[in-house]
């Protein structure tokens, strides 16, 4: 056997070969090798320390280790059986704890009003109930206050005449009448009473034959009164009937007998009789009326 069969066969396994000429040279460590000395402390870190997790062995590689890291915040319950994980058990609340104590502050803090109070609110309302009711008089009220009523006085007509006009139909006839009343002083002085009448000149002439021939006879009898005018214009299918009163020279007695002989209709009115209560019952009967000056 040769010198290199020898020096191969002194060769350590995983170690390699020291020179034989008295140098010492550093170890050269196979890679493959296993490190059985697992006693080594590992060397501070700032880190949180590692759990290690040993892997399953294969057939043909060595066990390797694997280091992970533990979590900080980790509790063990078995050695603090009172925490569950990292919440800890509170306390159980009472969900109406909250509002039975608003319940106490709105009790605590609730104040009735005072009989002041209630006595102004009472006499509010009966102030406006009593408003309600006497409204019409409170506005004639207001209106006098602020001179209203003064100034519809000063602009009432007087002096002039007062006209009123109302219109009926009947089944055959239509009939038109306006009231001319002439007064001085708010005091009736003069009447201008027409009549208009309309029907049909064919069906109706018999009916308008009537009324004029009436007309005619009113006309006749008056005719010898002081005070009374009447005329008559008949046309085909219209009768208009006017009669004029000057009631400072009328002779009522002579009137009141010509009208009833003549079957027409005496207005009924005096001298001087006041235009306000005349112009009021005109207004009650239906008549549209409406003062006027001269």
């Amino acid at each position: 056997m040769d010198n290199n069969s020898e020096l191969n066969n002194n060769v350590t396994p995983g170690v390699a070969n020291q020179p034989t000429n008295g140098t010492q040279e550093l170890p050269i460590v196979d890679p493959t090798a296993v490190n059985t000395n697992t006693n080594t402390a590992p060397s501070p870190t700032s880190q949180a320390p590692l759990t290690p997790s040993v892997s399953n062995p294969t057939e043909n590689g060595p066990i390797q280790i694997e280091e992970k890291p533990v979590d900080p915040n980790f509790v063990d319950r078995t050695t603090n059986p009172g925490v569950i994980g990292n919440i800890a058990p509170t306390k159980a609340e009472d969900p109406n704890g909250l509002v039975n104590e608003n319940l106490k502050k709105v009790e605590v803090q609730y104040t009735p009003p005072s009989k002041g109070k209630t006595v102004a609110l009472i006499m509010f309302f009966i102030f406006l109930i009593l408003f309600v009711i006497f409204l019409p008089e409170v506005t004639t009220l207001v209106d006098k206050l602020l001179g209203k009523n003064q100034e519809e006085v000063a602009q009432k007509i007087t002096t002039g005449k007062l006209v009123c006009e109302f219109s009926t139909n009947t089944a055959n006839l239509d009939k038109d009448y306006k009231l001319i009343f002439g007064f001085s002083n708010n005091k009736l002085e003069k009447l201008n009473y027409t009549t208009t009448t309309k029907g049909d000149p064919s069906l109706d002439a018999e009916t308008m034959d009537d009324l004029a021939n009436r007309c005619k006879m009113l006309k006749e009898f008056t005719s010898s009164v002081t005070g009374v005018n009447v005329t008559c214009d008949y046309s085909e299918g219209k009768l208009v009937e006017n009669q004029d009163f000057d009631y400072a020279s009328l002779d009522t007695e002579g009137l009141d007998s010509a009208y009833t002989e003549a079957g027409g209709t005496n207005p009924q009115y005096t001298n001087g009789q006041d235009m306000d209560s005349i112009e009021k019952n005109m207004n009650a009967s239906g008549y549209t009326c409406k003062r006027q000056n001269n």
